[in-house]
């Protein structure tokens, strides 16, 4: 796995301080949660995580969990990973207009994947 030096962002990884659930919670920074992650699993009622009217986007039939961009404890965005011939590119498909502060931050986790999966990581806003 690569290794981050101060030029570069830390790996997409689980094991970051940024795991935290209660780092989700009040981090203005946008953060890529995979599919099926707990944060999204512990709760009963998840109003306080997603507006009602893109509950489905998120929590889908049969049990899928979609991936999300997650701010300030909220969910703003569902995000797919196409694989391409030699790169990625994070499908990023907002709920309302994101501000250029989130747009940034989402590139940033990009980037932090692009180092895990050792293939660059495009990122697009649909």
């Amino acid at each position: 796995m690569a290794h981050s030096s101060p030029n570069q962002p830390a790996p997409f990884s689980p094991l970051t301080e940024k795991s935290s659930p209660r780092s989700y919670a009040t981090s203005s920074t946008p953060t890529l949660l995979p599919s099926f992650d707990t944060f999204l699993l512990a709760h009963a009622v998840k109003d306080h995580l997603v507006e009602p009217r893109f509950y489905k986007r998120v929590y889908r039939n049969q049990g899928w969990l979609s991936p999300v961009v997650i701010v300030n404890g909220r969910i703003v965005a569902v995000w797919f990973l196409e694989e391409r011939a030699k790169s990625f590119t994070v499908d990023v498909q907002p709920f309302s207009t994101l501000d250029a502060k989130v747009r940034r931050g989402i590139g940033q986790e990009a980037e932090a994947l692009s180092l895990f999966l050792g293939e660059r990581c495009d990122v697009t806003f649909a």
